[in-house]
C-alpha cells in the first residue's frame, strides 16, 4: 500500500490520443486508460492494481506489471505527488527588490473618457464590479511628473544592470483625446534625452493628419482595437450614439499606411482583436489575410471576452454559438494545410491566432512560473489622472501602491503581496496545472481588494487544458512545422 494520492491532469487530443500533464515536473507523457487507472488508484496495493488491470482491462501480468513499474519509477522521481507545499514562499519586499526587477514600463492613463461605448469594455455597465467612464483626465504637469518619477526609478535599475530602454505607454479611455498631453510628454522626453520608446493603444477613430504625422515622426508604436471583419467589429465597437465605427477606423489606418509609404517608414502596427461567442473566427482570419498588403507589417493579438466578472453573456447559449462552429471549420482547414510542405498559408493572422490558442507553447519546458513572483508591484507603474500609482495597466482602478507626491509605498506593496501569497497558497497548492497558470493580481481584484474567485480559477484551468490539447493535437500532425510556427 503506497498511501499516495497522486495529482495529474488528463488530456485528449483531437485524434483522441491521451496524455498526462504532471504539474510537479512540468512534463507531458503519453497515456492510456490503463495508465490513468494505475495513477488514479496508486494508493492501493500493487497486488490489487494488477488484479484490477486483469479483471477490468483483460491484461496479463506480463502486460500489466511493466506498466505498473513504469508509473512507480516516475512517482519515485517525484512525478504526480501532491505535497501540499506553499506555491509561493512569503517574502517581505524592500524597495531594492523593485529596483532589481527586469520589468520597466510606465503606463499613463491619460483619461477615463472615451468617444466609443464598446459593449465588452471594462468601463461598461457589463462589469458592475469595476469603475465606469468618467471625465477624469491627466494634466500635462501630472504626466511630466509621472515621467520624471518613472525615469528616476528606471535610472536606478540601469545602475543595477538593467539594459532595456525606458518604455512609456499611453492608455485610456481613448488616449488620443489627450493628444496635447501625448505631444508634451514625447517632446519633454526628447528635451531630456530620455531615449524612451513610446506605445499607444487606440480605437483609431479620431486619427487625423496631425496625429498620423506626429506618431510617424516620433516612432510611436500603435495598437489598434479592430475586431476583424466589419459585421463583427460593428456589433460591439460603437460610438456614444451607437453608430458603427469600422469604416472610420479602417479609413484612418489606410491614411496612416499611405503616409508611412510616402515617408518610407516601416513601423509595424498591432491589432487587438476581441472576440466573443458570436464571432466567426474564419471571417476574422480572412479579413486580415485579404488586407495583408494594406496592413503589413503587422501582428494580431486575440482576446476572448471572458465569462466571469461580467454579465456580458447573460442570455447567451454558451455551447451553441457561432464561435465554436467557426473554430471547428478553421481547425479542419489548418490541420489539412499543416500536413503539406507549403507554408504560405501561415500568415501573421493565422500564426498569431494559433499561438494565442496554444499559449502554453511559449513555455516549451513548462517552467514553473507560479512558484516565483509573477511580478513585483512597482516594477511597472500605471499612473492615473489623479496621480495615484497602480501596479500596471490591468490594475489601474484598484489597490493603489502610492502616488506621485510620495512615490511608491513599500508598505502598500507588502500589504498587497502578502494577500496575494495567502490567496495562492490557500487555493493553489494542490492545483493540477498551477505551473502553467498565469494568475496575477489583476485576476484577484474585487472592490479595491484581492480575493480568490473559483469562477476565474475554473475558467483559467479549462483554458490551459484546451491549450495543451490544441498544442499536442498540432504536434501530432507535424511537429517540425508547429515548432517553426511557435518560435518566439
Amino acid at each position: 500500500m503506497n498511501n499516495l494520492k497522486l495529482n495529474f491532469c488528463e488530456l485528449e487530443t483531437l485524434n483522441h490520443n491521451k496524455y498526462i500533464f504532471d504539474n510537479n515536473m512540468g512534463v507531458v507523457i503519453p497515456s492510456s486508460k490503463e495508465i490513468e487507472y494505475i495513477i488514479k488508484n496508486f494508493d492501493k496495493s500493487e497486488t490489487k492494481i494488477l488484479r484490477d488491470l486483469k479483471n477490468n482491462f483483460g491484461l496479463s501480468e506480463d502486460e500489466s506489471k511493466p506498466l505498473y513499474d513504469y508509473i512507480n519509477i516516475l512517482v519515485k522521481q517525484g512525478m504526480f505527488i501532491s505535497n501540499n507545499l506553499p506555491v509561493i514562499l512569503n517574502k517581505e519586499l524592500s524597495y531594492e527588490d523593485i529596483l532589481n526587477t527586469s520589468a520597466s514600463q510606465l503606463f499613463l492613463i491619460l483619461t477615463e473618457a472615451c468617444n466609443l461605448r464598446c459593449k465588452y469594455c471594462v468601463y461598461s455597465d457589463h462589469y458592475p464590479g469595476l469603475k465606469g467612464y468618467s471625465e477624469e483626465e491627466m494634466s500635462i504637469d501630472t504626466a511630466i511628473k509621472a515621467v520624471d518619477k518613472y525615469m528616476e526609478i528606471h535610472n536606478q535599475k540601469l545602475e543595477r544592470g538593467l539594459y532595456t530602454s525606458p518604455k512609456i505607454s499611453f492608455y485610456g479611455g481613448e488616449p488620443f483625446l489627450k493628444f496635447d498631453v501625448i505631444k508634451a510628454v514625447i517632446n519633454y522626453c526628447k528635451q531630456k534625452n530620455y531615449n524612451a520608446s513610446f506605445f499607444a493603444t487606440t480605437n483609431g477613430t479620431i486619427f487625423n493628419n496631425d496625429i498620423i504625422n506626429f506618431v510617424i515622426d516620433n516612432n510611436v508604436n500603435i495598437a489598434f482595437s479592430l475586431d476583424g471583419y466589419k459585421e463583427n467589429h460593428d456589433r460591439n465597437r460603437v460610438s456614444i450614439n451607437n453608430k458603427p465605427t469600422f469604416d472610420i477606423i479602417l479609413n484612418n489606418i489606410k491614411k496612416l499606411q499611405q503616409r508611412k509609404q510616402e515617408l518610407n517608414v516601416n513601423i509595424p502596427i498591432i491589432f487587438n482583436v476581441t472576440f466573443d461567442l458570436n464571432t466567426d473566427m474564419e471571417k476574422v482570419i480572412q479579413f486580415f489575410n485579404e488586407n495583408h498588403d494594406l496592413l503589413s507589417p503587422y501582428s494580431v493579438m486575440y482576446n476572448k471576452v471572458g465569462n466571469y466578472g461580467t454579465n456580458y453573456y447573460d442570455g447567451c447559449d454558451l455551447h451553441n454559438n457561432v464561435l465554436n462552429t467557426s473554430l471547428s471549420n478553421l481547425h479542419k482547414k489548418f490541420f489539412s494545410e499543416i500536413l503539406k510542405e507549403d507554408t504560405s498559408f501561415i500568415t501573421p493572422a493565422i500564426k498569431n491566432f494559433y499561438k494565442s490558442l496554444c499559449f502554453v507553447s511559449y513555455n516549451s519546458k513548462f517552467i514553473n512560473r507560479n512558484r516565483k513572483e509573477l511580478c513585483i508591484p512597482g516594477s511597472k507603474m500605471a499612473v492615473a489622472p489623479d496621480g495615484k500609482i497602480y501596479m500596471c495597466e490591468k490594475v489601474n482602478q484598484a489597490c493603489s501602491i502610492g502616488d506621485l507626491n510620495n512615490g511608491i509605498s513599500i508598505d502598500k506593496v507588502n500589504e498587497i503581496t502578502a494577500k496575494y501569497y495567502k490567496i495562492i497558497n490557500e487555493n493553489c497548492a494542490n492545483c493540477k496545472i498551477s505551473r502553467l497558470c498565469d494568475i496575477c493580481y489583476s485576476h484577484l481584484i474585487k472592490d479595491d481588494d484581492l480575493c480568490f474567485s473559483m469562477e476565474a480559477c475554473n475558467s483559467s484551468a479549462q483554458s490551459i487544458k484546451n491549450a495543451l490539447s490544441n498544442y499536442y493535437s498540432l504536434l501530432e500532425l507535424n511537429s517540425k512545422k508547429m515548432q517553426k510556427i511557435f518560435e518566439v
